[in-house]
C-alpha cells in the first residue's frame, strides 16, 4: 500500500510539473521548460506528456528568436482575443438595449408630454445611457472571467439600482418647475420603475439565497432601469422627419425641400419697401434649426430603411407626413415615437384663399398660380408642424409672438409675402383681408395684429391716414397688451418689441415733420420710443437669433435716436452759457456717430438720408448745402426701384430736401404744390411764413423799398443781393396770372429764368426755343402745370408776337 501511494504522489507531482513547464513555454523560457519536464519525466518516467514536453523544449532551445512568437501567442490569447470578444458581444448588447429604448419611448413617452428642461433632460440621458452602457460591458466581462460575490459587491449593486430607480420621480418632480410639465403625462414611467424595482426588491429579500443570485438580479434591474430612463429621456428630443407626398403616395423631393425650409425661415420674408414704417417684417417666426430637421429619402428601399432606423432609434422622435391632395388641400399628419399625435387638412377656401380655376387645377399644365397654391399648401403645412411641435417644447414658443393657432399664422406669413399673396392691383385689400382672418383666428398672436393694424392705415383713405393716429395706435395696442411692461429679461418677446419701437418712433418723426406748426409732443413721443428701441438694440441677450437681430437694427436705432436729437431744441441754458453753438454742437456728435461704420445697406442708406434730412432743416444756411448733398447721395444708393422712389417722394421725412432738383430727379417727384416749395426758397420756408409771406405777392408787397429789403435780408440772414433775387422771381407772377402756379415758376428757374427782365427777353427773341426747352425740363422731372401746354397767353403778357405766341400751343409743332 505504501508503495501505491508513493507511486500516485510521484505522478501527481510529475502532473504539477508539466504544468508549470507548460507555463514556461508560453512565457518563452524554453530552458526552464526544459530542466522542469526533465524532472518531471524522472518522477514518471512513463510520462509520454513529459516527454513530448523535452522535445519540444529541446527544439525551441536549438531555434532563433523562439520566444518572441510564443510571446505574441500568449499575448494574442489571453488579450486580444479575450478584449475582442468582450467589445463584440457588449456591442451587441448596446445595440440591442438601444433598440429595445427605441421601442419602449411610444409606451413611456406621451404624445402630448412637454419637454423637460435642458439640465433635467441631460441628467436623466446621462443616467440612463451609464446605466445602460454599464450593463451592456458587464455582460460579456461576467461571462468571460470568474467572480467572486462578496459582500462588498453585493451591497454595491444593490445600492447603485435603488439609486438608479429613485432618480426617475425625483428628476420628474424637478422637471414640474416648468409649469407645463405635469406628473400624469409620466404615469407610464412611474408604473414601469415601480413594478420593475418591487419585483427584484421581493426577489432579493425572499427567493434568492446566494450573493451571485443577487448580484445578477441587480444587474438585471440596472439594466431595465437604464432602458427605461434612455427611452423617457431621448424620446423627448427634437427631432423631427418631414415627407411631403404627391396623392399617389409616391415622395415628392422639392415639395420635402421646400418644406424643410419652410420650418427653418417661416416668416423671415424681407419687406416690400425700403419705407422707414415697414420694419415689422424682418425676423423668422421659427427657432428649429437645420440639425434638427431631416427628410424621408425617396425611393421605396431607402424610405423603408430609413423608417426602420428611425423606429429603432430613440432619439428620433417627430414625424411629419404632408400629403398634397390637389392645389386646394393638404392632409398632415404627426407622429411622435410611433404613435399617432395630431391630423389636420388645410383647405385654401376654408381660410378665404381663392381656389384655383379648374384650367389651371390641370396637373399636366403646370401655372404661376398653381405653383404659388402649392407653396401656400405647403406654408399652412409648416405652420401646423411649428404650432404643433410648441405645444411639447416650449422653447419653439420663442418667435411665435403669442401665436396659438397655426391656421393664424399661415394666413399672416402669406398675406406677408409677395411671393406667397402676389403683387396685383388689389394685393394691399387682398392682404388686410388675410390679416383680418389671421386676427379673428387668434387674437392673441400680436405679430398678426400689428401687421393688420398698419396695412389697415395703409389701405385707409389719406384723409384717414394720418401719421400721427397710426403712431398713437401703436403705442395703444403695445400698452394695452402688455408689452410695454415686459422684463427685458424674457427674451422671446424681444424681437417684437423692437419692431414695433422702431414703427412707433418713425410714424411719430413722420407726424411731426408732416405738422404745420410743429408738433412737439410728437417729437416728444419719438423721443420715448427711440431711447427705449436704443436701450433693447444695446443689451447683451443669451438667445442667438435674438442677438443678430439686436445687432441688426442696432444702426438703425442709432440713426433713429441722433434723428429726434437733430429735431429737438436745444436746452436754453446750454445755449445760452455756450454762446448759441449747442445746435452745432450737438450735430457734430451725432454726425459722428452716424458714419458708415456698419455695413451699409439700401434700407440702413434711407435711415441716414432721413437723418441728414432733418440736420438740413435745422442748421445754419452755411451747412444746408452739406447735409442735402449726405442725404442725396444716401438716396443714391438706397433707391433703386420705381416703387422706393414713389415712396420717399411721399415721405414727410424728406421736406426739407423735397425741393432740390437733384432730390425731384431722383424720385420723379410731383412739381412744388405752393411758392415757398421752390428750391431757391425752400430752405428759408420756416422765416418766410413767421412774418406771413406764403405768395409771390406777398415777397413782392415786403420789398417794395430799399428798406422792407434789408429787414428781410437780416430776418433770413442772407445778403440783401438774395434777396433781390427773390424779389425778382415773385415779380415773374405780376406778368400773367398763369405765372403764379408753382411748378411753372419751377420750371422756369430751372432755365435760368429767374425775373421779368428775363423772361421778356426770351419771350421777345425765341418763345419757340423757350417752350422747347421748358417742355423738355418738364418731361425729365415729370412737371406738367396746365400753363404749358397753352402758354400763349402768357407769352403774349410778356412781349412775344402773338402769332409765334399762337404757335406755341402746338407742343408737337416744330418753332
Amino acid at each position: 500500500m505504501t508503495g501505491l501511494q508513493e507511486i500516485t504522489t510521484r505522478r501527481e507531482g510529475a502532473v504539477v510539473l508539466i504544468t508549470a513547464a507548460k507555463q514556461h513555454l508560453l512565457d518563452g523560457r524554453p530552458d526552464e521548460a526544459k530542466t522542469t519536464f526533465e524532472e518531471a519525466l524522472r518522477q514518471d518516467r512513463d510520462s509520454t506528456a513529459a516527454a513530448s514536453g523535452v522535445a519540444e523544449a529541446a527544439a525551441l532551445t536549438h531555434r532563433t528568436f523562439s520566444t518572441a512568437p510564443a510571446t505574441w501567442d500568449r499575448f494574442y490569447r489571453d488579450w486580444v482575443a479575450t478584449l475582442g470578444r468582450c467589445l463584440l458581444f457588449g456591442a451587441i448588447a448596446v445595440i440591442v438595449l438601444m433598440a429595445a429604448s427605441g421601442l419602449l419611448s411610444r409606451v413611456v413617452v406621451r404624445v402630448d408630454a412637454v419637454e423637460w428642461h435642458k439640465p433635467v433632460r441631460h441628467t436623466a440621458v446621462a443616467i440612463g445611457l451609464t446605466s445602460l452602457l454599464g450593463t451592456a460591458l458587464l455582460f460579456p466581462l461576467y461571462t468571460t472571467f470568474t467572480f467572486t460575490a462578496g459582500t462588498p459587491l453585493v451591497c454595491a449593486a444593490g445600492i447603485t439600482a435603488a439609486a438608479v430607480a429613485v432618480s426617475v420621480p425625483v428628476l420628474v418632480l424637478i422637471a414640474q418647475r416648468r409649469h407645463e410639465v405635469t406628473w400624469k403625462h409620466w404615469l407610464r414611467l412611474f408604473i414601469a420603475v415601480t413594478v420593475a424595482a418591487a419585483v427584484a426588491l421581493v426577489l432579493w429579500l425572499t427567493a434568492l439565497d446566494t450573493s451571485a443570485e443577487r448580484v445578477l438580479v441587480a444587474y438585471t434591474l440596472l439594466a431595465v432601469l437604464g432602458v427605461l430612463l434612455t427611452a423617457a429621456a431621448l424620446g423627448q428630443n427634437l427631432r423631427l422627419q418631414v415627407e411631403a407626398q404627391a396623392p399617389d403616395g409616391t415622395v415628392n423631393a422639392a415639395a420635402t425641400e421646400y418644406l424643410l425650409a419652410r420650418m427653418t425661415d417661416l416668416g423671415s420674408e424681407s419687406p416690400k419697401s425700403l419705407r422707414r414704417t415697414n420694419a415689422l417684417t424682418n425676423a423668422s417666426l421659427s427657432t428649429i434649426t437645420s440639425e434638427t430637421l431631416s427628410a424621408l429619402p425617396a425611393g421605396p428601399f431607402a424610405s423603408t430603411i430609413s423608417r426602420l432606423f428611425f423606429a429603432l432609434r430613440p432619439d428620433l422622435t417627430w414625424r411629419a407626413q404632408v400629403t398634397l391632395v390637389d392645389s386646394d388641400r393638404v392632409a398632415m399628419s404627426m407622429s411622435r415615437n410611433g404613435r399617432h399625435a395630431e391630423s389636420a387638412i388645410f383647405s385654401r377656401p376654408d381660410l378665404g384663399l381663392r381656389p384655383l380655376p379648374a384650367a389651371q387645377d390641370d396637373e399636366g399644365q403646370p401655372t404661376p398660380a398653381r405653383d404659388r397654391a402649392r407653396a401656400q399648401l405647403l406654408t399652412g403645412a409648416a405652420a401646423f408642424i411649428l404650432l404643433h411641435l410648441s405645444e411639447a417644447h416650449p422653447e419653439l414658443k420663442y418667435g411665435l409672438c403669442g401665436a396659438r393657432n397655426w391656421k393664424a399664422v399661415a394666413l399672416q406669413v402669406i398675406s406677408r409675402s409677395k411671393a406667397l399673396s402676389g403683387d396685383g392691383p388689389d394685393a394691399n385689400v387682398e392682404r388686410l383681408s388675410l390679416l383680418g382672418r389671421a386676427v379673428n383666428e387668434d387674437p392673441g398672436y400680436l405679430l398678426a395684429r400689428f401687421e393688420y393694424l398698419w396695412t389697415s392705415h395703409y389701405t385707409a383713405p389719406k384723409a384717414d391716414a394720418g401719421y400721427r393716429s397710426l403712431a398713437a395706435a401703436i403705442d395703444d395696442h403695445y400698452e394695452s397688451t402688455g408689452l410695454k411692461t415686459k422684463d427685458p429679461v424674457d427674451e422671446s418677446w424681444g424681437p417684437l418689441r423692437i419692431r414695433i419701437l422702431y414703427n412707433s418712433a418713425t410714424q411719430w418723426l413722420n407726424a411731426y415733420m408732416e405738422s404745420d406748426p410743429k408738433d412737439q409732443q410728437a417729437l416728444a413721443r419719438a423721443k420715448e420710443s427711440s431711447d427705449t428701441l436704443s436701450t433693447l438694440c444695446e443689451r447683451e441677450y443669451q438667445g442667438r437669433r435674438l442677438s443678430w437681430f439686436a445687432g441688426q437694427m442696432r444702426p438703425f436705432a442709432a440713426t433713429l435716436k441722433h434723428g429726434v436729437e437733430v429735431l429737438s431744441p436745444p436746452h436754453e441754458t446750454s445755449s445760452e452759457k455756450n454762446g448759441g453753438d449747442q445746435t452745432d454742437s450737438q450735430t457734430s456728435s451725432s454726425s459722428s456717430d452716424t458714419r458708415q461704420t456698419d455695413p451699409m445697406s439700401p434700407k440702413l442708406a434711407y435711415d441716414r438720408a432721413c437723418f441728414y434730412s432733418f440736420r438740413a432743416l435745422h442748421e445754419c444756411p452755411e451747412k444746408v448745402g452739406l447735409w442735402i448733398d449726405e442725404a442725396i447721395k444716401h438716396l443714391y444708393f438706397a433707391l433703386t426701384t420705381d416703387g422706393d422712389k414713389e415712396d420717399a417722394a411721399k415721405d414727410p421725412c424728406f421736406r426739407p430736401i423735397q425741393s432740390d432738383d437733384r432730390f425731384r430727379r431722383l424720385v420723379r417727384a410731383v412739381p412744388p404744390a405752393t411758392f415757398l416749395d421752390l428750391p431757391s426758397l425752400a430752405a428759408h420756408r420756416a422765416a418766410l411764413e413767421e412774418v406771413g409771406i406764403t405768395t409771390p405777392l406777398d415777397l413782392a408787397a415786403r420789398t417794395q423799398t430799399a428798406r422792407q429789403s434789408d429787414q428781410l435780408a437780416a430776418h433770413l440772414k442772407v445778403s440783401e443781393a438774395l434777396v433781390d433775387r427773390y424779389r425778382d422771381l415773385a415779380l415773374l407772377a405780376s406778368i400773367h396770372p398763369a405765372l403764379a402756379d408753382a411748378a411753372l415758376l419751377h420750371l422756369l428757374e430751372s432755365v435760368d429764368i429767374r425775373s421779368p427782365h428775363a423772361l421778356r427777353t426770351a419771350a421777345r427773341n425765341a418763345p419757340g426755343a423757350l417752350m422747347r426747352d421748358l417742355r423738355k425740363q418738364a418731361a425729365d422731372t415729370r412737371v406738367g402745370p396746365p400753363a404749358l401746354s397753352v402758354p400763349s397767353e402768357w407769352l403774349i403778357a410778356a412781349g412775344a408776337d402773338r402769332r409765334k405766341a399762337v404757335a406755341c400751343d402746338q407742343p408737337q409743332q416744330e418753332q
